[in-house]
């Protein structure tokens, strides 16, 4: 009798000290995702963006974005798991036919690996393309110099498919001046597929 009380009491014990845990989780989410929000509602502002705020409740909240005035770029805080990525979305003003990513983490993607002529990339990032036309005709110098210059040691993904372009990076961005270079980065790439379409 006197071990069932105590089964019982050690249950109720771990149901209330997950439940601590889910809500403090929860706030500390929040309150990281508020800081994030204030900065990029302060950005959309001194750009003429639109910011828009997160709403709802767990788990059917939404993310922080902005959206670029003429609407064909946007920047989302993304939560996959426990950690959170910056990715911004342009859709260019070409598209070429064909998949890329371009990647400094081990990759899944579900094509061949293409090692380029000019050695311009930073060797940290591994190239999938098919065609593999396509990552020599949009990995221009300068797209590489951008990539390797945005990547300043930490993980950093560029994909390409469908017309539009995915670039992503991890934490959630709180560098108005890294969200000015991450644009940067964008043009360069948006730049080198209307030249590629051109040919």
């Amino acid at each position: 009798m006197g071990y069932d009380i105590l089964a019982i009491g050690m249950t109720l014990l771990s149901v209330v000290a997950a439940i601590l845990f889910i809500v403090i989780r929860n706030r500390l989410r929040r309150g990281d995702e508020g800081h994030v929000s204030s900065l990029w509602a302060k950005y959309a502002r001194a750009h003429g963006w639109s910011f828009v705020a997160p709403d709802g409740e767990w788990p059917n909240r939404s993310v922080p974005r902005l959206l670029a005035a003429n609407g064909d770029l946007q920047i989302v805080l993304v939560r996959e798991g426990e950690q959170v990525v910056t990715r911004m979305e342009l859709r260019p003003r070409e598209s070429l036919l064909g998949r890329m990513h371009v990647t400094t983490e081990a990759s899944i993607a579900k094509l061949p690996q293409v090692v380029l002529t000019d050695d311009t990339l930073d060797p940290a990032f591994t190239v999938f393309s098919k065609p593999p036309q396509l990552a020599e005709a949009v990995l221009t110098p300068e797209v590489a110099r951008a990539l390797s210059g945005f990547r300043m040691g930490g993980a950093l993904s560029f994909e390409y498919e469908r017309g539009r372009i995915v670039l992503e990076w991890k934490g959630g961005e709180r560098n108005g001046a890294r969200l000015d270079e991450a644009r940067a980065v964008a043009a360069a790439i948006d730049r080198a597929m209307s030249a590629a379409f051109a040919r």
